[in-house]
């Protein structure tokens, strides 16, 4: 199990607590600290290799209770801790009695957690045993006394009154347990789901007030949307791509007609579900009028949620590209703003390359020559170079890389597919046509695949080719 660093975590407490005086005083809430994990982490995590995890708790309880409950909270937690202890080995010096040396050992055990939480984080099991050993040690501070009797026979009206909170206590007990058991249904149900859609809507029914569920269930109905996309115009179900983007946009955003209410509405400011509503917008640019829109203003709002994290500003760079592709200077930045973040992200740097590849491909070749020399091994990135050499004219450099793509990794369809291309305009037919047959092994049935090498068998006039940014 992976715990946030000492160092991390205390960061991210001095951040949550000095946002507002409200903070100052009273914390970001119980509960709170993946909020505060997101919007307070520091620059420095990104070069950790736990940089895409969003811890939900600090690596020890005592930074998380400054972070959620404030000074107000810290003290008074504190002030517990100490208080107790205090006043055990007061009682402890006083007397030397079998019941005082039995409250030291509750004592040394009180102590023992009360230590671990500076140094661990805090879960049930710590927690429960931390409160009951305070409460063991505080009984036997007491005298002891001798039972009382009250009779509520005398005073009848008394009686009725407690017989009815006695009832209604019940009541309510029932009911919390009721739905207890509900949530803990729908926790055992969602944890064996093994990515089944009918389950995790299975486990949303039970327990509609977890975000979590729901943001899963959005990105279940996103993948279905991709495949449908992926497929041939002509073979789209339009019915069902449209119901699966309703379905994906609102478990995030609720619907008023259905009933169902989103995760945006149950937790607005929580990051994963500003970043899937821009992944889904992202996704169905195609397929829906101003998704690019509604992606950038979800990714604008996932980056002011957690401000240190590059993927947010990669993905704004890449649909500003989309939105002004006449001015890329917007996108630059973003792109810049992502490597400032985390030198060591290969996706900024590309899209920077990418970025000149209309205006000045030179200086895109030279920026991606530059990634080769430092991720010599990376098949993404030798592949992008060897598009660039070829859509440039240089077609012997692409061949060089698109060959050591593939030596590489073997199963690397577009390199195969590239390299077909790439023999083709030198004329080497055995070549492209060896390489075009190893695709067409991956991808069966492919008809553009099939229509090259029937063209290569079969000559006749063919236009100039291209091989594009997605190396399709």
């Amino acid at each position: 199990e992976q715990v946030l660093d000492q160092g991390t975590s205390w960061k991210v407490s001095f951040g949550a607590l000095t946002e507002s005086p409200k903070s100052v005083f009273l914390g970001s809430g119980p509960g709170t600290f993946h909020y505060d994990f997101a919007k307070f982490k520091p620059v420095e995590f990104n070069n950790s290799d736990f940089w895409q995890i969003r811890f939900d708790r600090a690596g020890m309880h005592i930074a998380e209770v400054l972070a959620t409950m404030g000074i107000l909270g810290f003290l008074c937690y504190l002030g517990i801790a100490g208080l107790f202890l205090v006043i055990s080995l007061f009682f402890f010096h006083l007397t030397m009695t079998d019941k005082s040396k039995s409250n030291f050992g509750f004592l040394m055990a009180f102590s023992a957690l009360l230590i671990a939480q500076v140094v661990y984080y805090q879960n049930t099991t710590l927690m429960f045993l931390f409160w009951l050993f305070l409460a063991l040690g505080t009984v036997f501070w007491q005298k002891q006394s001798k039972e009382k009797v009250f009779s509520l026979k005398e005073i009848p009206e008394i009686g009725l009154v407690f017989n009815v909170i006695l009832i209604f206590t019940c009541l309510g007990v029932c009911a919390m347990f009721y739905s207890m058991t509900k949530f803990y249904v729908a926790d055992n149900i969602f944890a064996k789901s093994q990515a089944r859609i009918e389950q995790v809507e299975k486990a949303v029914k039970l327990n509609p007030y977890q975000p979590q569920y729901k943001i899963m269930l959005s990105r279940m109905y996103l993948e279905k949307v991709k495949t449908e996309l992926a497929k041939p115009l002509m073979g789209q179900d339009q019915t069902e791509l449209s119901d699966n983007v309703f379905s994906a946009i609102t478990y995030l955003k609720g619907d008023a007609k259905t009933m169902i209410k989103g995760a945006a509405e149950i937790a607005p400011n929580r990051v994963a579900v500003q970043e899937t509503l821009g992944m889904i917008y992202r996704d169905i640019q195609g397929a829906a009028e101003g998704a690019t829109d509604w992606a950038i203003k979800a990714f604008e709002k996932s980056a002011e949620l957690e401000p240190t994290n590059p993927v947010f500003y990669t993905e704004l760079g890449k649909l500003y590209l989309i939105q002004s592709p006449d001015d890329k200077n917007l996108a630059r930045e973003k792109f810049e703003k992502a490597v400032e973040m985390k030198d060591e992200y290969i996706e900024a740097h590309t899209q920077i390359a990418f970025s000149y590849e209309e205006d000045n491909i030179g200086k895109a070749i030279g920026l991606m020559e530059g990634l080769v020399a430092k991720y010599q091994t990376n098949v993404e990135i030798l592949f992008h170079l060897g598009r660039l050499y070829f859509n440039d004219d240089k077609v012997d450099q692409a061949i060089i890389q698109f060959g050591k793509v593939v030596r590489l990794a073997p199963n690397h369809s577009n390199a195969h597919y590239s390299l077909g291309v790439a023999y083709e305009a030198k004329g080497d037919k055995s070549r492209a046509i060896s390489e075009f047959e190893k695709v067409l092994e991956m991808n069966p049935g492919n008809a553009d695949v099939m229509a090259r090498i029937e063209a290569l068998k079969n000559p006749e006039s063919r236009t100039t080719d291209e091989i594009p940014s997605s190396g399709e």
